[in-house]
């Protein structure tokens, strides 16, 4: 499955993966000298395929033990994300859309990602705030997958409203498995 694009040249990508395969690193691609994307060439541009890997029930349970995903402070969230990412169960793209809670909106010159006051989402906890976290990303996935039908059937708009949409899914798909572990617990 596509999740996103990135026009880079070829040099910049043997640069990035001579980078990546010298660094140490707890991302299970890069410890087996893969990058954490991988990059496949096609009408000169580069897709980017997240490799992930399963979350885990011991290692959902461990997170479930720390994390309660439906009552949660900003930084606990941020904190989740680097350990799911970290494990490699989300991609660099899944951690740095979710981190964000950015969402597309028709902005003054198109298409724009971000926070929009307008989208009727409900706003993300700050500072000391505690929130439903499986709440937020479910929305903000609907929000996604409903704005990508406003967009042109082949456009980029469309692709990336639904590239964003799996991004959200696919961290709401750990989230619940999370959370269906501390529920076990409690």
């Amino acid at each position: 499955m596509i999740t996103g694009f990135q026009k880079v040249s070829s040099q910049n990508i043997n640069l990035a993966m001579t980078g990546l395969q010298n660094a140490k690193s707890n991302y299970p691609a890069a410890r087996y000298g893969r990058s954490a994307d991988t990059y496949i060439s096609g009408d000169g541009e580069y897709k980017v395929k997240p490799e992930t890997s399963k979350l885990t029930d011991e290692m959902a349970v461990s997170l479930a033990k720390k994390y309660d995903v439906k009552n949660m402070t900003r930084d606990e969230y941020g904190s989740l994300l680097k350990e799911l990412r970290n494990a490699g169960v989300i991609s660099s793209q899944d951690f740095s859309v979710g981190f964000g809670g950015a969402v597309p909106y028709n902005g003054p010159s198109g298409l724009t990602i971000g926070a929009s006051k307008d989208s009727g989402l409900e706003a993300w906890p700050f500072g000391k705030e505690k929130g439903d976290f499986t709440k937020l990303l479910r929305a903000c996935a609907q929000y996604c997958k409903d704005f990508s039908y406003s967009q042109d059937k082949d456009g980029k708009g469309k692709e990336i409203c639904n590239s964003m949409s799996g991004s959200y899914q696919r961290l709401l798909s750990a989230f619940e498995q999370i959370g269906k572990c501390r529920d076990k617990e409690e």
